[in-house]
């Protein structure tokens, strides 16, 4: 059974004839009131009241459009689109369904690349040049490297614009061609996504009617007795430099703010539909799945959110073309 939101969401989508991919959503800019640094804007959103399956799986029949935040103007000079072309990866199947791109296909994709008014530079990114650049950015970081090969990465285009060229049509434009498995505005990977901002854990409450199955069979709201008894455990755990206390109003105002240029989105979205919250910041070196671990177990919990590991599924889908990548 969806959530409210959800239905919101989906209804709303298929007016627009639109859908959500995550992968094109930029991250939050930190508003200046806020005492704890912020994720990703998806975060939010996955957070609301159960809606991840609309984030992550879009709206059925939708028309091919997506729904994102536009990057913010200093990001976007420079910045490059990457096209990423389909692989038999199971991640791709969805729009590639199980096949490689063909070289009549590639070939295609770089002709209309090429074609199109603005475009001033392409260039061709093989799965040897891109997995070299992924040990690089990645060395010592066992964990992440350990789990792809070269054959995980799909091959790509990358491509500069023109200052005022129409960057969101394009990427809408090529999407549709055959062969194109993935395309992303790497604007959205200005300095804040890689900021280390990345620290904080967030541990949204149960609300009535969540999705969680932490909240039980019968979901209900957490209770101030709850949320006193997990502030004073989470003030014991190790690590733990600061924790700060989200209500619903703010939760709603940040969001609102956030996804400002997102009218489809935040028209479907209501105070009510908003968690409360403790964003939590480690201490360096702490160990972070212990900790998460712990949030979780605690009552009126419904689910911990690791904002760094967000923030390294980001960088992996946008630059590296890895979809649903694997590194919590």
């Amino acid at each position: 059974m969806n959530s409210p939101l959800e239905d919101r969401l989906r209804d709303a989508l298929k007016e627009a004839g639109s859908s959500l991919d995550p992968a094109v959503i930029g991250p939050l800019r930190t508003p200046g009131r806020r005492p704890v640094p912020r994720g990703f804007r998806y975060v939010a959103a996955a957070a609301v009241a159960g809606a991840v399956a609309v984030l992550w799986l879009g709206v059925p029949g939708a028309g091919g459009q997506r729904v994102a935040t536009a990057p913010d103007a200093a990001a976007v000079e420079g910045a490059e689109l990457a096209v990423f072309l389909c692989s038999p990866s199971e991640a791709y199947r969805p729009t590639c369904g199980g096949r490689d791109v063909t070289g009549a296909q590639r070939q295609a994709v770089e002709s209309y690349l090429r074609g199109r008014p603005g475009v001033t530079q392409v260039r061709f990114v093989n799965r040897e040049e891109s997995y070299r650049r992924f040990r690089q950015e990645y060395a010592g970081q066992e964990r992440i490297l350990n789990r792809y090969t070269a054959a995980d990465l799909p091959e790509s285009y990358r491509v500069r614009v023109k200052p005022n060229a129409d960057r969101q049509r394009l990427l809408e434009e090529v999407r549709g061609l055959q062969g194109v498995g993935l395309s992303v505005d790497l604007a959205t990977l200005s300095s804040a996504s890689r900021q280390r901002a990345g620290e904080e854990l967030s541990a949204f409450l149960c609300m009535s009617g969540s999705t969680s199955s932490a909240c039980g069979k019968k979901p209900r709201a957490a209770t101030p007795a709850q949320k006193k008894a997990a502030l004073a455990a989470i003030k014991e755990l190790p690590g733990i430099v600061s924790v700060y206390f989200e209500s619903r109003q703010e939760a709603f105002d940040d969001f609102r703010d956030a996804y400002a240029e997102n009218k489809t989105l935040t028209d479907a979205t209501r105070v009510e539909d908003m968690p409360e919250s403790f964003r939590i910041i480690l201490r360096e070196g702490a160990d972070r799945k212990k900790v998460a671990e712990a949030l979780e177990r605690l009552p009126g919990v419904a689910m911990v959110i690791d904002q760094r590991c967000l923030n390294q599924t980001f960088i992996l889908t946008a630059e590296y073309g890895i979809r649903e990548p694997k590194v919590c």
